[in-house]
C-alpha cells in the first residue's frame, strides 16, 4: 500500500484490518503494539507454521526521508497458542536492537483510549513518557530497560530483607545504581516535556484560551528539594538527591516488599488554569 503526500482516509467495514494499518505503522515506529502488550497477539492465527513449529509475520515499510530511502521491518515468530513471540528489528536491512530502532520512523497515533492520559492512572502517564522520549533521545530506552532490571533485583532483596535472610547493608550498591540511573530518566523525562510544554501552549490557547494556561511538568515521586531537572547539571543533583530519598525510605520499601520512590513511580502533571486536568477538568477540556 503507497501512501501519498497530504491526508488519507481508510475506510472500509468493520473487521477488515483497518485498525491493524495502523497497528503496524505504530509498531514500525514504536516497536510494540498500541493495543495489546502481547506480541503473539498480532500474529494471524491462522498463519502456516514453518518447521520450527512458530507461525510468523512481518511488518515492513518504505519510507522517504530528507536524508533519503528508509525500510525498517519488524519480523515476529510466535509459539502457537501462548501468546509470546520474539522480535526482531531491522532498519535498512540491518538487524538493529530495540533501542536502537525506535524511533528511526517518526510517528504520531491518537485514539480514543489516549484520553486517559488524563484521567487514568499514573501508569499511563508513564508510559506515554517513555514512548516520547525514547523517540527523542537515543539512549533513553536502554537507561529505562537497566533500571527496570534493577528495581526488579532491589524488589527481590527487600524482600530478603523482609524475611530476614539478607541484611539492609546489601541496599547500598543497587540504591547507588538506581540513584544515578533513575537520575538520568527523570532529567531526560524533564527535558521533552519542557519542549512539549512549549509547543502545546500556544495550541491550547487557539482551541480553548477562555479556560486558561495549560501547562505540563514533571511530577516526581520524592521531594527533590524542587531541583530543576532540566539543566546540563541536573542528573548530577538529582541523583544526589535521589539516593537520598531512597535511603530515608528503606525501612517503608522492606516493609512494602518494593521500590516506593523513583522514575517508575513518577507521574506527568497536566493542569489547566493551575488545576489539574484529571480531577477538575470537563471531557471537552
Amino acid at each position: 500500500m503507497r501512501l501519498e503526500g497530504g491526508v488519507t482516509v481508510v475506510e472500509g467495514p468493520n473487521g477488515h484490518g483497518k485498525t491493524n494499518l495502523l497497528e503496524a505503522v505504530y509498531l514500525l515506529s514504536v516497536g510494540r503494539s498500541p493495543r495489546t502488550s502481547s506480541d503473539g497477539d498480532m500474529v494471524r492465527r491462522d498463519a502456516a507454521a514453518d518447521a520450527g513449529g512458530a507461525v510468523r509475520a512481518r511488518a515492513e515499510a518504505e519510507v522517504e526521508t530528507a536524508r533519503g530511502l528508509l525500510r525498517v521491518g519488524v519480523d515476529l515468530a510466535a509459539a502457537r497458542g501462548t501468546g509470546r513471540a520474539r522480535k526482531t528489528f531491522s532498519v535498512n536491512g540491518v538487524r538493529r536492537r530495540s533501542a536502537d530502532f525506535v524511533g528511526a520512523l517518526k510517528a504520531a497515533m491518537f485514539a480514543a483510549e489516549d484520553l486517559r492520559l488524563t484521567d487514568g492512572p499514573p501508569s499511563v502517564r508513564r508510559r506515554y513518557m517513555d514512548i516520547l522520549v525514547s523517540r527523542m533521545e537515543r539512549a533513553y530506552l536502554r537507561d529505562v530497560q537497566e533500571y527496570q532490571k534493577l528495581a526488579t533485583q532491589r524488589n527481590h532483596l527487600l524482600k530478603a530483607i523482609r524475611q530476614r535472610r539478607s541484611k539492609a547493608s546489601e541496599l547500598d550498591f543497587w540504591d547507588e545504581r538506581m540513584a544515578a540511573l533513575g537520575a538520568r530518566i527523570m532529567a531526560a523525562r524533564a527535558r521533552a516535556l519542557a519542549t512539549l510544554d512549549e509547543a502545546a501552549r500556544p495550541i491550547h490557547a487557539q482551541l480553548g484560551g477562555a479556560d486558561g494556561d495549560m501547562s505540563l511538568s514533571y511530577a516526581p515521586s520524592a521531594d527533590l528539594g524542587g531541583l530543576d531537572a532540566r539543566g546540563e547539571d541536573a542528573p548530577r543533583a538529582l541523583a544526589a538527591a535521589l539516593l537520598d530519598a531512597i535511603r530515608r525510605g528503606r525501612d517503608a520499601d522492606v516493609a512494602a516488599g518494593f521500590c516506593r520512590i523513583g522514575p517508575h513511580r513518577d507521574d506527568l502533571d497536566v493542569s489547566i488554569g493551575g488545576m489539574s486536568v484529571g480531577s477538575y477538568a470537563s471531557r471537552g477540556q
